[in-house]
């Protein structure tokens, strides 16, 4: 289904819980390439240096875990802001290196990097569903809050996305929306 030479940049975004995972996984499968800023940002935080920036700007121990560091941003507003500072940027430039594709990036009209992409697709769920898959991940109330006061309501990213997937429907469903997808794209090359 991938055209010969596929050289859009297309920014898979949506809320936490909404299926973004899934979307990505269907569009790898079909052959599409594809990047997950979530696991870039990981591989930035473990770097020896940006973990020893991040310790001293938030006062953690060297050996921090990511449970010290969630407890940390959640705990203070201006933590999240300073590891953004020192995440996004990185991430980003990797990112743009990483040239034509599919990029699952989170935090995207957060960080301002809608510009980066020729499309942008939200994955949503609504939040009734979004809270319930996210209870069901065992997600403590008051972090689950935290996390979702972060981010901007997926309907008001969904308003300025070019396709909006639902993830409320069966899985079927959703693959068939996600390959018509591809498919347009593929008829539009």
């Amino acid at each position: 289904m991938q055209p010969a030479q596929f050289d859009r940049r297309i920014a898979i975004t949506g809320g936490i819980a909404e299926g973004k995972s899934t979307v990505m996984a269907m569009i790898r499968e079909a052959g599409y390439p594809v990047q997950d800023a979530d696991a870039l940002a990981r591989h930035v935080a473990d770097q020896p240096d940006v973990r020893a920036e991040i310790a001293a700007r938030l006062g953690l121990e060297a050996d921090f875990t990511r449970d010290d560091l969630r407890r940390a941003v959640a705990q203070d507003p201006g933590a999240r802001e300073t590891l953004n500072a020192l995440i996004h940027p990185r991430v980003r430039a990797l990112l743009r290196a990483s040239g034509p594709g599919f990029h699952e990036v989170p935090l995207l009209y957060e960080a301002g990097m809608e510009g980066d992409y020729d499309a942008v697709w939200v994955v949503m769920c609504g939040e009734a569903e979004q809270r319930r898959r996210l209870a069901a991940r065992g997600m403590d109330p008051a972090l689950m809050q935290v996390i979702l006061a972060a981010q901007w309501p997926t309907s008001q990213k969904a308003q300025r996305a070019n396709a909006v997937i639902r993830t409320d429907h069966p899985i079927e469903s959703v693959r068939e929306e996600v390959l018509a997808r591809l498919r347009a794209l593929s008829n539009a090359a």
